[in-house]
């Protein structure tokens, strides 16, 4: 059997895995840090991660063991220190305490599922994991629970590229991590969304490598890189993103095997959510106290119908509005920061006037028993609703479950290659055939028998 070896691209994680796709800046390492409470990565306007980054929960004596004794030395925290994001990992003391760093080949070797592209992450060192000590977490139980059973794969920026080879190999690590993932959360930045169209035929493009099959996709590729036009007098240069796009797309309709009158739905998206960050910029100058994203949903639906070539638009149930409120306390404090140098004098100096000795900063601050001023309200918009989705996944299926659903996946692809070989045509490979259903058809008897959860 080891002749038929297919690659491992469908053993479940222990953990549920949810993947965060978006542009630079869009919120994706905030969103990591609001989950676990903790601040583990980094977060700034710009670009930071060159790399793909695995953050996860492990118990206090693995965490131990993976830092060592010798530099492990646990101690108390306050919730300010525990908050504060990363400015520099090197130099930050909460790691080897709170958190620890791994790099490219200690995350291969803790995850086996990163060996298909193992080779090209060691060579760019494109992936590393971050392990959060659970002595630290906080919250209440559920949201203890709902950390120790998730992991985040956070990605950085990513952007459209025109040159088919590099477009190739962003679209084989982008549909690969659609494929590991139980969910995958596309952040776009509220006030700048027709700002990601291309990243959104990326989506698209990837979400069709993934369903159509790597024979499919690898096959429209191939044509499009061997094409006349492409290889004398740089026909391909001539292609603007879209068209490339609406080339790939043609051509993958022209070879797929599936019957064109099948309805699909939005089953695609499934598997994705669409959340617009930042919500909180583009209502602040709302003062009843309530978000009203209308406009950012409605901007986001022309967007998606505008550039979605193959697919049909995901559902308003799978878009989301949010704002995280680290970031706008800390956005607020800088702010403060900078109001108070350029005033140069006491900030109770500077109010009173035409609103009953009430200034318009006294209306949407207040004043806490430390003396600092904070937003009234924070604006928070679906965050609720989107941890809650993350949460959710731990009410589906469980780990035995999602591996006898690969075991059969696996023995679909593992029929078709014998079924496709001149072995099997000249009846040598009929014993391997009838393994591979045994193994699929106790896979099925153990899954019916399974009571429903």
């Amino acid at each position: 059997m080891k002749k038929w070896e297919v690659p491992n691209r469908h053993k479940p994680f222990a953990k549920n895995v949810v993947c965060l796709l978006g542009t630079t800046s869009s919120g994706k390492s905030a969103l990591v840090n609001h989950f676990f409470k903790t601040g583990v990565k980094k977060v700034a306007v710009f670009q930071l991660d060159t790399h793909f980054t695995i953050i996860e929960t492990v118990p206090e004596a693995e965490f131990r063991r993976i830092v060592g004794q010798q530099h492990y030395q646990p101690r108390a925290m306050d919730d300010a220190t525990l908050d504060a994001p990363v400015e520099d990992h090197f130099s930050d003391s909460r790691r080897n305490v709170v958190y620890a760093v791994l790099d490219t080949a200690s995350t291969i070797a803790r995850h086996e599922q990163f060996e298909n592209f193992s080779s090209v992450f060691r060579k760019h060192e494109l992936i590393n994991a971050v392990l959060i000590n659970e002595r630290y977490l906080r919250g209440s139980e559920q949201d203890k629970r709902r950390m120790r059973n998730t992991i985040f794969i956070d990605s950085p920026g990513f952007t459209a590229e025109s040159d088919l080879v590099k477009l190739k190999g962003n679209l084989e690590v982008l549909q690969y991590l659609y494929t590991l993932a139980d969910l995958t959360l596309f952040c776009i930045p509220s006030d700048s969304i027709n700002l990601v169209s291309s990243q959104v035929a990326m989506l698209e493009l990837s979400i069709l490598y993934a369903v159509h099959g790597e024979n499919h996709f690898t096959k429209a590729l191939d044509a499009l890189l061997s094409a006349p036009e492409n290889n004398g007098g740089g026909g391909l240069f001539s292609f603007g993103i879209s068209d490339l796009f609406n080339v790939i797309s043609r051509k993958l309709r022209s070879v797929s095997d599936e019957q064109p009158t099948a309805y699909d739905g939005s089953v695609y998206w499934d598997k994705v959510k669409f959340v617009l960050t930042k919500i909180d910029r583009c209502n602040s100058a709302c003062k009843c106290g309530q978000v009203r994203p209308e406009a950012q949903y409605f901007e986001l639906g022309t967007m998606l119908g505008k550039n979605l070539r193959f697919l049909k638009a995901p559902v308003f149930d799978q878009c989301f509005a949010v704002a995280l409120p680290e970031q706008q306390l800390q956005l607020y404090r800088q702010q403060e920061q900078e109001r108070r140098g350029d005033r140069g004098r006491d900030r109770a100096g500077d109010r009173g006037g035409d609103n009953g000795g009430k200034g318009e900063e006294e209306e949407m601050y207040r004043r806490t028993a430390d003396g600092e001023y904070v937003p009234h309200r924070l604006v928070t918009g679906d965050l609720s609703r989107l941890i809650e989705a993350v949460g959710a996944l731990n009410f589906y299926d469980s780990f035995v479950v999602r591996l006898d659903a690969a075991i059969q996946l696996m023995c679909e692809e593992l029929r078709a290659k014998i079924k496709g070989s001149w072995s099997y045509a000249a009846l040598l490979a009929r014993s391997h055939m009838q393994l591979v259903n045994t193994i699929h058809a106790n896979s099925c008897r153990r899954s019916r028998a399974r009571p429903s959860q």
